[in-house]
């Protein structure tokens, strides 16, 4: 069972609260818990828990693999898996990076604020964001099938760049849908990029918070060829070929409060450690109504999932739905799906 390290910074939060009785929608959308609906589906169960693993205590990841393969009368034997660490390699940077990116946290390298600022650049607890039990904080992955919108993935390369094209593109539509004006601010083109979403022109369909500007901060892992077969493809009903590997390996981070400079644009710091410029920030937006909003149509193919046990509720994202759990240390984790309105999908222009 994970053990949580926010205590303390409970209590400071707290002590701040008390302290401010300033009117903060932000800080009041935090507040805001949808409700948990248990779900009978166990084949769904089982699919999305296959999915999130990587939250999942590592000692019960074989028997998620066997409930899956059960599901579908697959024998077990086609199918190569070993249950990762967090010594594998194949979490990589993505865990650490991720780790700065959801919890908003600034690292002494990047010459420090006051006031909460997000530079996006160091990590929380030096090295992966790990709980007791092997567990990670958060998990996102991104994979393709071999022939991807028509057009036939050979290489790695030609895989790669598919990925960035198609989550560019997923980004730009997602903001003409709902009337927003968006531009890449940074690392456009690579994985490792920023955009600015401007929500000033567009009305409010009835968030506590609803931000003026949003900045997205994304950081993509190498996509690699898949054996086949393999169980993705059954997991997501769906022949896979390439993807990111398991771990944080899918990041698209959202925050408010953007900072600018002088000159009227976002204030881009570099991170040393990273080797990368972030936007500056004050506010994640992973647990606010907003927020999980904007998370469910990021991932609303299935090609992508997302899933973070940094918040309250525990959330993730795929196919367009939220979903939670109570506890990684059973096989069967996900059987909730988060209710509450979905005001982007109702929202006009």
């Amino acid at each position: 069972m994970k053990l949580r390290f926010s205590i303390i910074t409970g209590m400071v939060f707290l002590i701040t609260a008390c302290a401010n009785t300033e009117p903060n929608p932000y800080r009041d959308a935090k507040r805001i818990n949808p409700d948990r609906v248990k779900f009978a589906d166990k084949a769904l169960t089982h699919e999305l828990s296959y999915l999130a693993q990587a939250m999942m205590e590592s000692d019960r990841r074989q028997e998620a693999v066997e409930k899956l393969l059960t599901d579908i009368k697959a024998d077990p034997s086609a199918y190569t898996y070993k249950p990762k660490n967090k010594n594998d390699s194949s979490y990589g940077m993505q865990a650490k990076v991720g780790t700065d990116l959801l919890l908003g946290n600034l690292g002494s390298d990047l010459g420090g604020k006051v006031g909460g600022v997000i530079a996006a650049g160091e990590v929380l607890y030096k090295g992966y964001q790990m709980f007791r039990d092997d567990s990670m904080a958060r998990t996102s992955q991104a994979f393709l099938p071999a022939i991807f919108d028509g057009v036939e993935l050979k290489t790695a390369e030609q895989a790669n760049k598919a990925l960035l094209t198609f989550t560019d593109n997923l980004i730009m539509s997602i903001s003409s849908k709902h009337g927003w004006h968006t531009q890449c601010i940074d690392g456009c083109g690579t994985p490792q990029s920023s955009y600015l979403i401007s929500l000033k022109e567009t009305k409010n369909p009835g968030y506590a918070y609803y931000p003026q500007d949003v900045v997205l901060v994304l950081d993509i892992g190498e996509v690699k060829k898949f054996p086949i077969p393999n169980v993705l493809s059954l997991a997501t009903q769906t022949p896979l070929k390439w993807g990111t590997q398991l771990g944080d390996t899918y990041l698209i981070h959202a925050y408010s409060g953007v900072i600018y400079d002088e000159a009227g644009k976002v204030e881009l710091r570099y991170s040393d450690k990273y080797k990368r410029n972030f936007p500056s920030a004050t506010d994640p937006l992973v647990d606010t109504p907003f927020g999980r909003d904007l998370s469910a149509e990021i991932h609303s193919t299935p090609y992508t999932y997302f899933g973070t046990q940094d918040t309250y509720p525990d959330q993730f994202f795929y196919r367009g739905k939220k979903y939670s759990f109570n506890l990684n240390s059973i096989p069967e984790m996900i059987k909730y799906e988060l209710q509450e309105p979905n005001l982007l999908q109702a929202k006009k222009p």
